[in-house]
């Protein structure tokens, strides 16, 4: 579910492109005043909502109405970008059509972005990323489809524009792949970004590469880990991905959705930038956390959402009581220094599945959630040891109640 994060944020936290992520959290991110925007899902009876708390967890009153702004978009989900001032930018449908909305740091509408206030990415599809880069320009990602009817085979476009600051359209590129949906996307050190996907029904992850200005660069070819069968070159196939991300040194830090039948424990796999296992990080490039053996043996869930530090270190979730909450060191050994001094912090029944995640400035760390059941977002934050935040709303936790409209 769910997703770019680090530190200062600079574009939004993109989510896979399945149908239950569009029940989750759409976007969150933190500005360089230590702002906590959110983006809510759209449903039947909710549009689109961006909300906006203060550092200590209360609604931003400054911003929009009462904190809450509700975006002229709708569709079947829609992506943000935050830029460090708190200005963002909204991708989401209007009517058959991707549309992107610029709106500054108090919520009001940039009307001179595009024509009338909105540039158009494509027709058809949903809105699946938008990318934020430092000068100013966008990179909005898309998906389309080629059906049955006018194609062989099922084909899903992925549709990559970058603009000007202004809305003003630049380049335009599509990737077309059979039977391919969109996981999430991430810049690279350089400014580059890669997007990762699936293919074959969801079984297997895929990575490709695209340059600063948006043009495709080409597929990355990843390495098995050590412990896979031996196989023929270019007949490895990666499993599905859960959550992926760069860190700063530009490797490809994944959250494997189906674990190998040996696995311990949830894993989190580091590469260097040219797909190869990156050795010094945990067995061969898998980092694990280890759960306790039940009735039927070890069935560890994998990670479902993750964050790399500049320095890293990776923090990831889980549905697993044993590895709910844990943060890795730079070397894939679980950090003693945080949560009850093995790495890992115990779940918290205020909030049984987060769906985001993010690193503050301070080392802290902010994990968001949609409770469907009441229509709020929860937020709890952490300390950078693994605390709870108790300075933050209430008892460390945030409840937002978003009202239909």
């Amino acid at each position: 579910m769910k997703r770019i994060v680090a530190l200062i944020v600079l574009a939004v936290l993109v989510f896979p492109g399945s149908a239950a992520a569009s029940r989750g959290i759409d976007g969150l991110a933190i500005d360089a005043q230590g702002r906590i925007t959110v983006m809510v899902p759209t449903t039947r009876t909710l549009r689109p909502a961006v909300i906006r708390l203060t550092s200590s967890g209360t609604l931003d009153s400054t911003f929009a109405e009462g904190g809450i702004l509700r975006p002229p978009v709708a569709g079947a989900r829609a992506r943000m970008a935050v830029r460090p001032s708190g200005a963002l930018v909204i991708a989401g449908n209007r009517g058959k059509k991707v549309v992107l909305r610029r709106f500054r740091a108090d919520g009001s509408a940039v009307r001179s972005f595009g024509e009338d206030g909105s540039a158009v990415v494509t027709s058809g599809g949903p809105a699946e990323a938008v990318l934020a880069q430092p000068d100013g320009h966008l990179i909005a990602l898309a998906t389309t489809a080629c059906l049955p009817q006018s194609c062989e085979f099922i084909y899903r476009n992925l549709e990559v524009r970058r603009y000007a600051p202004n809305g003003n359209l630049l380049h335009r590129y599509r990737l077309s792949k059979e039977d391919w949906s969109m996981v999430s996307a991430a810049f690279e050190p350089g400014g580059g970004f890669v997007v990762t996907g699936l293919v074959g029904e969801g079984e297997e992850g895929t990575y490709d590469r695209f340059r600063p200005n948006g043009g495709y660069e080409g597929g990355v070819v990843v390495a098995p880990p050590p412990s896979s069968p031996a196989v023929s070159p270019g007949f490895y196939f990666d499993p599905p991905i859960a959550d992926f991300t760069v860190d700063a040194q530009g490797a490809l830090v994944t959250a494997p959705r189906t674990l190998p039948y040996e696995a311990a424990g949830p894993e989190v796999w580091r590469r260097h930038p040219d797909g190869s296992m990156d050795s010094s990080f945990g067995a061969g490039g898998r980092a694990i956390c280890e759960v306790a053996p039940g009735r039927f043996g070890r069935e560890p869930k994998p990670f479902r959402i993750l964050a790399a530090s500049p320095g890293g270190q990776v923090v990831a979730a889980s549905d697993s009581a044993d590895c709910w909450l844990v943060r890795f060191l730079a070397d894939g050994a679980l950090d003693s220094s945080f949560g009850g001094g093995d790495g890992r912090v115990p779940p918290d029944p205020r909030m049984p599945r987060p769906q985001a995640l993010i690193l503050a400035p301070d080392g802290g760390i902010l994990l968001a959630g949609w409770d469907r059941g009441t229509s709020s977002v929860r937020l709890l934050r952490y300390r950078a040891d693994g605390t709870s935040d108790d300075a933050f709303g209430v008892a460390g936790m945030a409840v937002v109640p978003v009202a239909a409209g």
